[in-house]
């Protein structure tokens, strides 16, 4: 029995891809984090990044808050406006209360406190 050598002929093709893959990998590699890292500087100090967005929604929530509390006291002040039109002992009450104003007949005292004098 004779054993004929088997010739393995050595092809440097093989190394030559793995090298062109392994180099268009790190591109891919490389714009993607070039394009991630462009992101991520735009999100954060671009015109339209999300410091300024928390802001522009702060501000927004302020302004809302104050919008409502003006709702509520106009709310009030139409409510006294209309006692006021329909109301006579509303209107004296704060005709006596807000105006220091008296009946005719009668006598009005002011007090003042040890404290203010």
């Amino acid at each position: 029995m004779t054993f004929d050598p088997i010739l393995i002929k050595y092809d440097d093709s093989f190394e030559l891809n793995d090298r062109m893959k392994t180099k268009k990998t790190y591109k891919m590699q490389f714009i993607a984090f070039a394009i991630l890292l462009a992101l991520g500087f735009l999100s954060f100090w671009g015109e339209h990044n999300f410091y300024k967005l928390f802001v522009i929604e702060k501000q927004k929530t302020s302004i809302q808050a104050k919008i409502d509390t003006s709702q509520a006291i106009r709310e009030q002040l139409n409510i006294e406006a209309e006692r006021l039109k329909t109301d006579p002992a509303y209107i004296e009450q704060v005709a006596r209360e807000q105006f220091k104003m008296a009946k005719s007949g009668e006598k009005i005292y002011i007090l003042k406190d040890k404290d203010s004098q």
